[in-house]
């Protein structure tokens, strides 16, 4: 008979239902939002945060500080998706990174934890519990 970590495997349902609700905000984020034309216009913190600058559906310039995970530099012409009703707080680079991140490090957990408790790992070490 074989033997599974069931706490492992608890972990993982618990981030396999964070992975579906992620999902969910992602898509209803993509198929909501207006996209735009932006401009890196400094780097703040480091390459993967830059501060980026677009107009909005309203003739608005919005500033906002991104986090696209791809490098970025002074002058590069990026897509930024917003909300109409709010584009200052809802601008993202429209990047895989900045829109599908959260929801891949979700996935890799639950698929890790699901393989540690299918294959009746431990925390102790690589190997199955004696």
């Amino acid at each position: 008979m074989a033997k599974f970590n069931y706490f492992a495997l608890g972990i993982s349902a618990v981030f396999v239902v964070m992975t579906g609700f992620s999902i969910n905000r992602a898509t209803d984020y993509i198929a909501s939002t207006l996209a735009a034309d932006g401009v890196v216009v400094d780097i703040p913190i480091g390459p993967h945060h830059p501060r980026v600058t677009f107009t909005d559906s309203g003739g608005n310039v919005i500033n906002f500080n991104a986090n696209g995970d791809i490098t970025q530099n002074v002058g590069d012409h990026v897509q930024v998706r917003y909300r109409q009703e709010n584009p200052a707080r809802s601008a993202r680079l429209d990047t895989f990174g900045s829109l599908w991140g959260t929801t891949l490090f979700l996935l890799a957990m639950a698929l890790g934890f699901a393989i540690a408790g299918f294959r009746n790992l431990t925390s102790r070490g690589w190997g199955p519990k004696t």
